[in-house]
């Protein structure tokens, strides 16, 4: 192989030696942070701005396991922001001053903050607090490296720990009512099932009222009216046919009445007779058919001996 040949190739590969060392961050910091929920599990895609001034540096989203990796440059100031759609939103501030740069300086440095908790607010709670940086990571010369500055965590302690306060507070009586929402729920389905519908409408309308988006008791309290609305209509029937019954009954009753008086035996018998198609099981009209059966046959005895 001619010597010029293997001179160029020999450039080449300190070439490319070169490009893929000159890859290596220098002069940065790489911050790493977890971003979780409420109840401490992995928060993905949350939101990631970082803020150089005003300006936007860069934006990015927690992977899968809720993490975020951060670059730095050194020298500079940067304000972290992290949120999702309908959860609090929560900021820290990042100075990357002090480390010595240039050469002989170190390649970079990696700090890791203390997981983020971001998630949807508690009613009544004041999250005002998190309007500010919560903290600040710094460079500490003593330790030759990055760490949170105490001082700024002081400044807000008293402020975040108001909040998580009044969120057990919440939380505490979150559980009470969902221990009422089930007793009453409980109580209720049990009324339902012996028909105390009244007693079910009055317990499921107490735990819809812990509960107002709960879907379970609305259904059953219009599933209750329905068959309140429905009995009701019933009843109304029935005592309308009753009292239509009651009348026709009355009005046999009375025109047999005024033909007994009258004697008008077939008449009466007729209208007695009617009166038990309403009434079966009444006795006075059966006792005055008896009483015509006995004046036809008194007053047939009657002329006959009139006869003799």
């Amino acid at each position: 192989m001619p010597y010029r040949f293997k001179h160029i190739l020999l450039i080449l590969y300190i070439y490319s030696c070169y490009s893929i060392f000159s890859q290596v961050d220098h002069d940065v910091l790489v911050l790493k942070t977890t971003v979780y929920t409420r109840e401490d599990a992995p928060n993905p895609g949350a939101n990631v701005t970082v803020l150089q001034g005003s300006k936007t540096f860069s934006t990015t989203t927690s992977d899968a396991a809720g993490n975020v990796i951060l670059k730095l440059p050194l020298n500079n100031d940067y304000t972290i922001i992290i949120s999702k759609p309908g959860m609090l939103t929560k900021k820290f501030m990042v100075s990357t001053r002090g480390p010595e740069m240039g050469t002989g300086a170190k390649d970079s440095y990696v700090f890791e903050v203390e997981g983020i908790k971001i998630y949807p607010p508690y009613e009544g709670v004041d999250y005002s607090v998190f309007n500010q940086s919560l903290f600040t990571v710094t460079f500490d010369p003593k330790k030759k490296g990055f760490d949170v500055d105490k001082k700024t965590v002081d400044m807000v302690i008293d402020q975040v720990n108001r909040v998580t306060q009044n969120e057990r507070e919440i939380e505490k009586k979150k559980k009470e009512s969902e221990k009422k929402y089930q007793e009453l729920i409980k109580n209720a389905d049990a009324a339902y099932a012996k028909n105390k519908l009244e007693d079910a409408k009055n317990l499921y309308t107490q735990a819809l009222a812990l509960r107002p988006d709960e879907q379970y008791p609305k259904n059953q309290i219009a599933l209750i009216d329905k068959t309140l609305a429905e009995l009701k209509a019933k009843q109304e029937a029935e005592a309308k046919a009753k009292a239509e019954l009651e009348a026709k009954y009355n009005a046999a009753i009375k025109k047999g009445d005024d033909a007994f008086t009258k004697k008008d035996w077939n008449t009466a018998k007729s209208s007695y007779n009617e009166a038990l198609t309403y009434k079966p099981n009444e006795k006075y009209p059966k006792d005055q058919l008896a009483a015509i059966d006995k004046a036809i046959a008194d007053e047939l005895a009657q002329k006959k001996k009139a006869e003799e």
